[in-house]
Parts: C-alpha cells; structure tokens; sequence
C-alpha cells in the first residue's frame, strides 16, 4: 500500500517537506533536519527509522566515539554516505554505503577496513566472470574444463578405483563397471568379473578420451 506523506510529518529529527523524484525507482523525500540542513532521504528507511537526521546524528556520535569518521572514503566500488551511530555487538559502526551499481547499502567500518566488503554484492558476479574467461582461456581444450580429467579419485569409492563402480546381482555375486564421461556424456566400458580388468578398460579409455585434451592444455603433460 502507498504511504501517502504529509508536509510537517516529523521522523526523528527530520521534518517531512515534500516528496521528490524517485532515484533507483526507489520513492525519495526531501526532509528538513532540527539543526537547519535539508537532506533528500529514501522513504522507507525514512519510516523504518534507519534514517534519523541530515548526518548530525552522525556526527555526533563519530565525535563521541573513537571511532573514525569514514564519510566520502571509497572502499571499492563503495562511498561512504554516513552513519546514524548504530554498533554492532563487536563495537564496529555501521555505515551506510553507495555502490557504484546505485544500491545503498549498510556496512560496518570493520569490513569496510579489512576489504571483507568491497561493494553491494555486485562485484561476486563480475569476479565469477572473470573467472570463467580465465579458465576457457587457461584450463578448456575444446570445451573440455581439463582440470577435472585430473581430479583425485572421490572419498567414498567403493572400488578404490576412479571411473569403477560395484555392481551386486541378485544371485549374492559382485560385478565391477567401468565408465567414463567427457564433455558431459558418459561412456558405458562394460562389466567385469574382476576389479582389475575393469580398472584395465578405464585406463584405456582415458588413453583414448582424456589425453587428447591433457595434451592440449597447459594442465597436461605436454611441453608445447
């Protein structure tokens, strides 16, 4: 529902003057604070009491601690607007940020410092790209993401055997199946009364499926 405002509507020390236009689709409000500054607020921290003052609060509560005054710093893609004040259980304030992205978001100054907090959550997106562009540039041959040809054999293998798996018949006896899977499809190598023929038959087929793409890649063992 639409809260409808009304001029001279006090929030804390901020006096409702009129509202004005949205930024980030979000409903902002131009407020006059008790120590005569004027502040453009967003509506809802204005009536969930997130936002107390222009940022004398903040002041005031920066001189009274020893805290210090982080406002206008940038930590990433962070700018710090300020702070109404508020600690956390381990003492570290809270300070309300603006992102490069638009979002305004609260940090406190202990991850602000430590670079734990580097912007609204947008960057995690960017660094996964990044990520990806590197490994299709280092690590893929053909589509192939050659690392997990490598990967190490699973803790809980029944066989002790990458690519071989148990099979029990009705009749009580044990059956030993080999497979491999590349690019996402997987290749049946048959079933084998003995654990070794079907450890046999899987290195062979890694001879043929993996070591064309081991070869290729920086993670092989080839020297071009």
């Amino acid at each position: 529902m639409k809260h409808e405002l009304i001029p001279g509507q006090r929030f804390n020390r901020l006096e409702v003057i009129r509202e004005v236009d949205k930024k980030n689709n979000r409903r902002q409000v131009l407020c006059k604070c008790d120590c005569g500054n004027e502040k453009v607020v967003n509506l809802y921290k204005l009536l969930d009491g997130l936002t107390r003052s222009c940022g004398c609060l903040n002041r005031e509560a920066i001189a009274r601690s020893r805290f210090k005054d982080l406002t206008n710093h940038k930590f990433g893609r962070l700018r710090v607007i300020g702070t109404d004040g508020n600690m956390r259980h381990n003492r570290s304030v809270m300070w309300e940020c603006e992102c490069e992205c638009g979002e305004i978001v609260p940090v406190s100054s202990r991850d602000l410092t430590s670079g734990n907090k580097k912007s609204c959550g947008c960057l995690i997106p960017d660094h996964t790209s990044t990520l990806k562009e590197h490994n299709e540039k280092h690590h893929t041959v053909d589509g192939v993401f050659v690392p997990l040809l490598k990967q190490k054999l699973q803790k809980n293998s029944t066989t002790g055997a990458k690519g071989v798996s148990i099979q029990r018949k009705k009749d009580g006896s044990i059956k030993y199946v080999a497979n491999i899977t590349i690019k996402g499809k997987r290749h049946y190598l048959g079933i084998f009364d003995e654990k070794e023929d079907a450890i046999a038959a899987r290195a062979a087929a890694e001879e043929k499926y993996h070591k064309p793409y081991l070869e290729g890649s920086n993670d092989g063992n080839s020297k071009n």
